[in-house]
């Protein structure tokens, strides 16, 4: 009946079965989050070259396939990635020089701090020349050969989430693509052999494998 607790339960229920439908797949956080989360991607927008290179581009693209033109041995692997942003027209000073943005391509960082030497070091620590490499190289086994440069998109994690924008070196990209190739040759190494046992009951002394010791 209408005005008893049996009714307000039900009722109660009817409000959270409605709430979970709508918040189903989306997550809940709190204001204070979401004010920074607002305030940093107002500065995205304000920074005039993160802006131009978001206008510009595709946003989210995936490739994925097999391609022989991976690796120096022509062996076919099978490679997939997820691109932030592809710059699909547009020019860009770099160091006084214009370059075509259809050259490159371009990916977003967080970094807790944007000095050369903090983005440097998140460069170095994240790899973030061997990923840059290997988008490179995947759009252009994709056919889009013209790919040959790597812009990144710094931003600081912590207020006033300030925004530089930052195009990799030819000669650490060249890095980056040594590296990656030497991962895939030891990907190809890996047997049943080599993997541990799930559950491991017994003590054992542990040694670095010998291609690690001339890196």
């Amino acid at each position: 009946e209408k005005g008893t607790a049996r009714q307000a339960t039900l009722d109660s229920k009817y409000w959270w079965d409605k709430f979970n439908e709508k918040a189903l797949g989306k997550m809940i956080v709190p204001i204070e989050i979401l004010n920074q989360v607002r305030m940093a991607r107002n500065v995205l927008e304000l920074h005039p070259l993160s802006s131009h290179l978001w206008d510009v581009s595709e946003k989210q693209v995936v490739l994925s396939g097999e391609s022989d033109k991976l690796h120096p041995s022509g062996k076919m692997i099978q490679a997939k990635g997820m691109l932030d942003l592809l710059p699909q027209h547009g020019s860009m000073i770099v160091d006084g020089v214009e370059i075509d943005l259809t050259r490159t391509v371009v990916d977003l960082k967080q970094c807790h701090n944007c000095s050369h030497y903090g983005m440097t070091k998140a460069i170095m620590t994240f790899q973030y020349h061997m990923k840059l490499s290997w988008y490179l190289n995947l759009l252009q086994a994709s056919g889009e050969t013209q790919r040959d440069t790597a812009i990144l998109i710094f931003q600081n994690s912590k207020d006033p989430y300030d925004v530089h924008v930052r195009v990799l070196s030819p000669k650490d990209l060249e890095r980056g693509r040594a590296q990656y190739i030497h991962r895939i040759d030891l990907m190809q190494r890996i047997s049943s052999e080599n993997i541990p046992a799930l559950f491991d009951n017994d003590a054992s002394t542990i040694e670095l494998p010998e291609w690690s010791k001339g890196e």
